[in-house]
């Protein structure tokens, strides 16, 4: 479970009057391709860029098969310099994905950073691909799409909207390799130091 605290303080600065800042400002997952095996865990990196035009924050939505991919868990960065009471913990949607992880800080967040890094488990064999987007907004909690810390030419105006370039990864699942029964090597082995002896034996008559 997230803590609700303030779960609409970043929402409300939104109104349908936003304009859209054009500064390019990014996140991402690392690496945005990655090779895994059946029951194995998978981990990426969640990065921001705002060098271009600091944010005040918002939330990420996260769109994969989840016949193919569990998440497991989301470990935040402890640099990131966002506001404790703006963090939004990620909610599972079965079939879908995840839910508005979020973070936000009204001082403004720039530079790139790492956000935090998220574990996810390969269920079954096939090509998994992860899609971010920002999140829609609404409640009971959600932060919605991230928005420009940089104060607009009209001061009666909302911040606005951020063009964020999301990218996503692509996993390549295998099935699990199938272990020998135990007896199966042992048998192997014996079989060819038999044959082994069997040659030696006859080149020796």
């Amino acid at each position: 479970m997230h803590t609700k605290i303030r779960p609409y303080a970043l929402a409300m600065l939104v109104s349908t009057t936003a304009w859209t800042s054009a500064n390019a400002v990014s996140i991402s997952l690392t690496p945005t391709s990655v090779a895994a095996t059946v029951g194995s865990s998978v981990l990426f990196d969640l990065k921001m860029d705002f060098s271009d035009d600091p944010t005040l924050g918002g939330g990420i939505d996260f769109f994969y098969n989840t016949n193919l991919l569990e998440f497991k868990s989301f470990v935040r960065s402890t640099t990131l310099g966002d506001d404790p009471g703006l963090r939004r913990e990620p909610d599972v949607r079965q079939g879908i994905g995840l839910n508005d992880l979020g973070f936000a800080n009204f001082n403004g967040i720039a530079g790139p950073a790492l956000v935090g890094q998220l574990t996810f488990k390969a269920l079954a064999a096939g090509h998994a691909a992860i899609a971010l987007d920002a999140n829609g907004g609404g409640p009971p909690d959600n932060l919605g799409p991230f928005l420009s810390a940089t104060p607009p030419s009209d001061p009666n105006a909302p911040p606005p909207i951020q063009n964020v370039t999301f990218t996503g990864a692509a996993i390549d699942i295998s099935p699990s390799a199938v272990p020998l029964p135990g007896a199966l090597p042992l048998m192997l082995s014996l079989g060819a130091g038999l044959a082994g002896f069997v040659r030696r034996r006859s080149t020796t008559v």
